[in-house]
């Protein structure tokens, strides 16, 4: 399968997906990508700038924006995501419009009661210094 083709009107490399050579791709992401039809493509985020990630597809990095829907609602596409581009040739545009579901998560919980412990540890400080500047005079 030719994994690129040229579109001659907008000069825009039109990608053809093959999505078997995209690394980590799986039955479970097949099955979760089959429902979009047409123009779209999966990718996997290989880096992200503010609102263009550089996405690899079939053995190729291409650049996409990242959808304002998506940013809208909070979803942001991180290193590592599986990601539906919209392909447009014509317009000479990509753009990630939504994330696979993802396998793995690094996430942390809050850190705790951190004004609070801060808050108190000033207030004893104060209460030291104070303390101290008194014994002086």
């Amino acid at each position: 399968m030719n994994n690129h083709s040229e579109t001659e009107s907008s000069g825009h490399n039109s990608v053809r997906c093959d999505a078997d050579k995209i690394p980590g791709w799986n039955k479970d992401l097949e099955l979760a990508f089959s429902v979009y039809k047409g123009p779209y493509i999966a990718g996997r985020v290989a880096s992200r700038h503010k609102t263009v990630c550089e996405v690899l597809v079939s053995g190729a990095v291409v650049q996409a924006g990242i959808s304002g829907a998506l940013q809208k609602i909070g979803k942001q596409p991180v290193v590592g995501d599986f990601v539906v581009l919209l392909d447009q040739p014509e317009l000479g545009s990509r753009m990630v419009v939504n994330i696979l579901p993802r396998r793995t998560c690094l996430s942390r919980g809050a850190a705790g009661d951190v004004i609070y412990a801060d808050s108190t540890i000033l207030m004893k400080t104060a209460q030291y210094l104070s303390e101290s500047l008194e014994w002086c005079l």
